[in-house]
């Protein structure tokens, strides 16, 4: 049974305080591995804790800190340039 974050008060639980996996952030944030990783790189996410070279976590707060931000400032819409077709060059046979 797990607490709520009380976000009217900012009151942070022990819940809040926990340590996810990356596999626990891909269940409760719809997103790839891949994105999260590009994510984190391009420094767009949290940072990780990383406790040994191939564990890395993030205290729960951390993530419901970079939610909240989204939601305050959403991120735009990527804007979609289609490429013009290149015309196919079939030979005509006779």
């Amino acid at each position: 049974m797990g607490t709520i974050r009380n976000r009217k008060a900012d009151v942070l639980t022990d819940d809040d305080e926990r340590l996810v996996t990356a596999r626990e952030v891909l269940q409760r944030i719809p997103i790839s591995r891949a994105t999260l990783n590009a994510m984190i790189t391009s420094k767009r996410f949290p940072p990780p804790l990383r406790l040994t070279p191939s564990k890395l976590l993030w205290r729960w707060s951390a993530i419901l800190a970079w939610l909240d931000e989204r939601e305050r400032n959403p991120v735009g819409r990527r804007e979609f340039r289609l490429k013009p077709r290149a015309k196919s060059s079939v030979s005509a046979r006779g």
